[in-house]
């Protein structure tokens, strides 16, 4: 919930900009049935990520001797850097990011971060899916 009223603050914060960024407008309408590819594509995502990025990422530099908050500070930025081609929307990652990371860190287990991650992209894709 943290991170949804943190996307959410930051995504009305950076609205204004929205108005200067627009391209082009599109009517393409996406069918319904792509859900599914939403809830597929959200659980490889969620489970890829968080297995490199907290599972071997941050257990390997922890092996080798960082400093708890020097390993998370490279594994939340290598963690962003893959998306930042989102444009000034990956901004949005950051929260989430953060979150998934320090309870990886405080519990050393995968479960909470990739059930997190899968829920948060699912309702992100279903969302973009339904609304266009």
């Amino acid at each position: 919930i943290a991170a949804f009223v943190l996307t959410g603050l930051l995504a009305i914060a950076l609205s204004p900009l929205e108005t200067h960024l627009k391209v082009a407008e599109s009517n393409s309408h996406v069918p319904a049935y792509y859900l599914v590819y939403a809830v597929l594509l959200s659980a490889t995502t969620a489970i890829n990520e968080e297995v490199i990025v907290n599972g071997y990422f941050l257990t390997r530099l922890s092996q080798l001797g960082w400093t708890r908050w020097s390993a998370f500070a490279l594994s939340f930025a290598v963690r962003e850097s893959y998306h930042i081609y989102y444009g000034i929307a990956f901004l949005m990652t950051m929260p989430v990011g953060y979150l998934l990371t320090r309870s990886f860190q405080k519990r050393g287990r995968l479960a909470r971060p990739v059930l997190v991650h899968f829920g948060y992209d699912t309702i992100l894709l279903s969302v973009a899916v339904l609304t266009s």
